[in-house]
């Protein structure tokens, strides 16, 4: 069975025209999918990143809370132990170079 397409002059079959429906609706189905997946992803993305900033918010609070903490001062004091022994190791070695020299 063959079906005239007015102002064409083509004949196309119940066949070809089932195909052509079947095909234009694979295309836009597929397309539908593809938006809803990036639609998915860009949810998901924007609930990783809120997510983010509220862990964040909670870290800052928790600085916030514990500037004066003994924890911090303990931590400032090993730092600054550390740089006061570096320092010393630093003068140690200007200090025995310059005596090699003389």
């Amino acid at each position: 069975m063959s079906v005239a397409v007015p102002g064409r002059g083509q004949q196309f079959s119940t066949l070809e025209i089932v195909r052509n429906r079947l095909w234009s609706f694979s295309k836009g189905f597929a397309d539908s999918l593809r938006g809803a997946i990036e639609l998915f992803f860009l949810d998901y993305r924007r609930a990783q990143q809120r997510e983010q900033k509220l862990q964040q918010r909670d870290i800052d609070k928790e600085l916030l809370l514990n500037r004066n903490s003994p924890v911090r001062e303990i931590q400032n004091i090993a730092k600054r132990r550390a740089l006061e022994r570096r320092e010393k190791e630093r003068l140690r070695e200007t200090s025995g170079n310059k005596q090699k020299k003389d």
